[in-house]
Parts: C-alpha cells; structure tokens; sequence
C-alpha cells in the first residue's frame, strides 16, 4: 500500500505542478464564459437602425395586413408562437415590447414602406428596389404577386440573406397576415379563431414522499451535465491518463520498477494519480462556476429581473458524484 501511495503522490503532485495544469485551470473557465455569454451580447446588440422593407403588393389587400401583423409581433400567436418569438426578439432580431396596460408602447425593428408598380413592368420596379438595397438605402424588398393569397408563394430579395433570425421572423409574420386576410376574405372572425386555437398549458408537478412541488426541469439538466461533464473529462484526460500509463516503458525504466513492484501497483498508482489531478481541476472549475452563478443571478436580482434557479434535491448531489467517480473510473481503467 505504501508503494501505491508513493505512486499516486508522485503522480498527483507532478501534474498538479505542471504549467498546462496551471494555465488550464485558470484560462478554461475564462474561454468557456467567453463562447458563452459573448455571442449573446453580439445577438443582443442592436447596429444600426430598424430592418427597412420596402413591399410590392400586387394584390392590393396583403400590405396593410402584413403591417398590423409587423406591428402585433407576438400578440395574437398563442403561447407557444410567442415564447418562440420572444426568444427571438430577445436575441435582437424583431425585438419589440408588447404594449402595457397604461403606455400602449409597441416598439418594432421593421420599417415598412409600401411601394406601387403602377402600370410599370415588374422587372423594372425589381431593378430600381434592387439599385436602393445595393445604396444602402433599403434592406430588404418582397414581391407578393397577384395570386399569392392562393398559392401562397412569395419574392424577398435582402442584402444580407445569412440573418436568418430576421428574414424568419419576416417570413412568420407574411405568413401570418396571408392567412388572416384568406379568413377576411371568407368572413371568418380571427379573433373566435385565435381564442379556439389557443394552446394547453399544463403544469408539472412532481410526486414526493412530502407532496407535491412543481417540476421546474433541474433534474433533467442536472443529469444532462452530469453526463457532459464526465464526457469532457475523459476527452481532456484520457489521453494523459494513457501516457501516464506507458511513461516508464518509453523511457525503458519500467523494468526497473517491476523490480520493486507488480504491475497492479503501478498501474493502479498512475491511473489513481492523474485521476486525482482531473478531480483536483474539475473541483476548481465547478467552484468558479458556482460562484459566476450566483453573482449573475444576485447581479440580475437586483437589475429587478426575474431568475429561479432549478432546484436540485440534497441527495441528488451524492448520487451524482458517485455516478460521475464510477463513471470516470471506468472509462480511465479502460484508457
């Protein structure tokens, strides 16, 4: 035994010494809050002014369709359209804020302008639209052709056709302002429709030897990091575990070793050691993003935001670390 335990100071202490241990400890969780919170500030961003669309409705009816259901957004969708939107508008594409019950404010990142072709060709009205998007004075023009109320098939032509988030958000509201006019047309009430449409919502509540509290999803995330964390790990560390492992037989001392002990004892004295080193690092980790957690949540608690953090049951921890030692063992046995 005091032979392993040399083996696994040995090991232990030259990894927790070495600069990629010390560099990544402190730059990991740096980069990892880089990808993750730099990308929605980007989103969030709003460059520039409003998306301006310039609209050829050939029908004659779609336009002042399509300019309420710009303007609505979310209102009439339902609640699963409008979490979705929502989520949208909060990563800065179609942003907009319903209207409160005193101000009636409606704040929308689309500028609509009706353009006629008159008697004009249409490919001549496409030319001068397309001059306007090219001059910067336009962003995006869409061409509803005369039959579009049946067919159900429209033009867009955009500067920037990879903002996706944008051009979906415009696509969901043409879509949107079709159909009521098509239920304008057969004199269906939209209203009655949006009431019957509307969606289920369900409340789970999960059963314990308490009662019953409501289910707000931290158990499934929980077992979902559980699993992603022990997959990091064994990408970051398997490989060192396997050097570890065949160190003394590149540099020809391991018959030495084998002199004074089994191959049981070294192997399990590596494997011990370097886990202990990844144990060691993750720790770390986790306590820096705990303590990022709970500053973002307190920061935002008092940006008078919302936020509940899921609630993960007591025992729920010790499970999870000793599914995550199991597991992390298994996999650095077979490494």
């Amino acid at each position: 035994m005091r032979k392993m335990l040399a083996i696994i100071r040995r090991e232990y202490v030259q990894g927790v010494r070495g600069k990629a241990f010390i560099i990544s400890t402190l730059l990991a969780p740096v980069f990892m809050l880089f990808f993750l919170i730099v990308p929605g500030l980007l989103i969030g961003l709003k460059t520039g002014g409003a998306t301006r669309v310039a609209v050829v409705d050939q029908t004659g009816r779609v336009y002042e369709s399509l300019r309420e259901s710009v303007m609505r957004g979310t209102e009439a969708e339902g609640p699963g359209a409008a979490d979705a939107a929502r989520a949208v508008a909060d990563a800065g594409a179609g942003k907009r804020r319903l209207p409160d019950k005193d101000d009636g404010v409606v704040e929308t990142h689309f500028e609509l302008e009706r353009v006629s072709a008159d008697a004009r060709p249409l490919e001549e009205v496409k030319t001068e639209l397309s001059r306007r998007v090219l001059d910067g004075k336009l962003d995006i023009y869409l061409i509803l052709p005369a039959d579009v109320l049946q067919k159900g098939e429209a033009e867009l032509y955009a500067r920037n056709t990879g903002d996706m988030i944008t051009l979906s958000v415009l696509e969901n509201r043409l879509s949107r302002a079709v159909i009521e006019q098509r239920m304008r047309d057969e004199n269906i009430n939209q209203q009655r429709i949006r009431e019957l449409s509307e969606e289920v919502r369900v409340s789970k509540d999960k059963v314990t030897a308490a009662g019953t509290k409501k289910d707000d999803g931290g158990s499934f995330f929980f077992a979902i990091g559980v699993g992603t964390f022990v997959l990091i790990a064994m990408l970051m560390y398997g490989q060192a575990i396997l050097s570890a492992v065949v160190e003394e037989k590149t540099t020809r001392i391991v018959e030495v070793l084998f002199s004074s002990v089994n191959a049981f004892t070294l192997l399990a004295g590596k494997l011990v050691g370097v886990s202990l080193v990844a144990l060691t690092q993750f720790t770390i980790w986790a306590l820096m993003f705990v303590l990022v957690a709970l500053y973002g949540v307190g920061a935002m608690a008092m940006a008078g935001m919302e936020v509940t953090l899921p609630s993960v049951p007591p025992q729920a921890l010790v499970y999870a670390l000793l599914f995550f030692m199991l597991g992390f063992f298994v996999y650095a046995t077979i490494y």
